[in-house]
């Protein structure tokens, strides 16, 4: 079918997608980094100095991006100095020159965005003890820092940013695997089918939207989105995948409510679901592959989740709810064969060994998702094996819609949960 045959098209286009979006190896590097954290400091954390230092200096094991880090002194009267920091070794070292100290205690907070687009913060205390002491302004070191008050940056919204995450990815999955279905299946309901593809059409870019911009303010040095913000985020992999994404999503829409080509909209809103895959965790673990292993890992939920809206949520009458479900089954059992290696793939890239797992949210959030899926499959086995069967008796297809209505929500839920987890920091090692 020539429906058929463009929806490959649009699957190789997104492999290529990826495979462009991959970050490349510096010096072999970034093909084998660990998630990236602070590895050393200068002054060290704890010292106590006779001197005054001259400068912080933040050594990271990968890149970090410049234009998006803040280090800031604060004195142990609560007086704060913020720096941006210029930066060495290729991102890996980040650099902020320092006035003259008295003595006193004094804490260095630093926050910066790693190559994945997480947000990286941390601190460190040292203390000056020397017995003279010259105080050097700010501006006799070469340096004009910023005075604020307001209180250090957290992670506090990270959780919020991940389920937001979760919630807009889960729509633009589903309308993926819909407009896939409407393509390669047929739309046994044309008019409902269209229906829902439309209102998702809809959706999808305004949560897309709102991720983009909730991660832009998350990660600013100052949580205050301007021009010089925006163009630093898209200057980093993660903001111009996002920014892709987004345009995908409405091209996607445009395509499907304006010029009524579903072949199209499923062709882009695919594409849109595979440059995920240059998203988050995998940049830094091994992107090689772990950026095509998540990307179809992406894919295969896409087309699991599409079948499973198709039954649940268009009406189909008795035969062409069996034509439907006969159809469905047959993919999604690729699809969870994908998911479940893909799946499994990707854990053991970025988490290593399961003790490294142990006692962290990482290792709690993976474990729900895998009870998750697990589940899943069940309800799939259930379907396949016992009601399916049952629905060829001529029997009211009301048990299996139940069942598939069910399994869409554990699906929903597994993917707000995936979104927590794609913004948590995996363990390192």
């Amino acid at each position: 079918m020539p429906g058929r045959a463009k929806c490959t098209a649009a699957i190789i286009l997104a492999a290529v997608a990826v495979s462009i979006t991959a970050p490349e190896s510096v010096d072999g590097r970034s093909n084998i980094a660990l998630h990236t954290e602070l590895i050393s400091s200068n002054p060290v954390d704890g010292d106590s100095l006779t001197t005054s230092p001259p400068e912080v200096r933040l050594v990271f094991s990968g890149p970090v991006e410049p234009a998006l880090s803040l280090i800031r002194l604060v004195t142990a009267d609560g007086t704060q100095l913020e720096f941006d920091p210029g930066s060495e070794d290729e991102g890996r070292i980040l650099v902020a020159r320092l006035p003259g100290l008295a003595n006193g205690n004094y804490t260095i907070e630093w926050s910066t965005v790693s190559a994945d687009g997480h947000k990286v913060e941390g601190r460190l205390t040292f203390a000056v003890a020397r017995e003279e002491v010259s105080i050097d302004t700010p501006t006799a070191a070469g340096i004009a820092p910023r005075k604020e008050t307001s209180p250090p940056s957290s992670n506090g919204s990270a959780v919020g940013i991940g389920l937001l995450n979760g919630v807009a990815l889960g729509v633009l999955l589903a309308l993926a695997g819909l407009l896939t279905h409407m393509t390669l299946l047929g739309a046994h309901d044309p008019g409902r089918t269209r229906r829902v593809a439309g209102v998702l059409v809809l959706v999808a870019p305004l949560l897309l939207f709102a991720h983009a911009v909730a991660w832009v303010q998350s990660i600013a040095p100052l949580g205050k989105i301007d021009t010089t913000t925006i163009t630093a985020t898209l200057g980093t992999t993660a903001g111009r995948i996002l920014a892709l994404r987004l345009a995908l999503a409405i091209v996607a829409g445009v395509a499907l409510v304006v010029l009524r080509q579903t072949v199209l909209a499923a062709g882009l809103a695919i594409v849109a679901v595979a440059i995920g895959g240059a998203l988050g965790h995998a940049v830094e673990f091994y992107p090689v592959v772990s950026i095509p292993i998540k990307a179809i890992h992406l894919i295969a939920i896409a087309l699991w989740l599409g079948g499973l809206i198709t039954l649940a949520a268009c009406g189909l009458q008795v035969t062409g709810f069996q034509h439907a479900a006969h159809q469905t089954s047959r993919l999604a059992l690729w699809a969870v064969a994908a998911i479940v290696v893909t799946g499994f793939a990707q854990s053991v890239l970025i988490a290593g060994s399961p003790i490294n797992l142990l006692g962290t949210r990482y290792g709690a959030l993976l474990t729900a998702k895998t009870v998750g899926l697990i589940g899943l499959v069940l309800f799939g086995a259930l379907n396949r094996n016992r009601l399916l069967p049952r629905l060829d008796l001529d029997s009211k297809p009301g048990p299996l819609t139940r069942s598939v209505a069910w399994e869409t929500v554990l699906m929903i839920l597994i993917l707000i949960v995936a979104g927590v987890l794609a913004a948590t920091p995996p363990p390192s090692g």
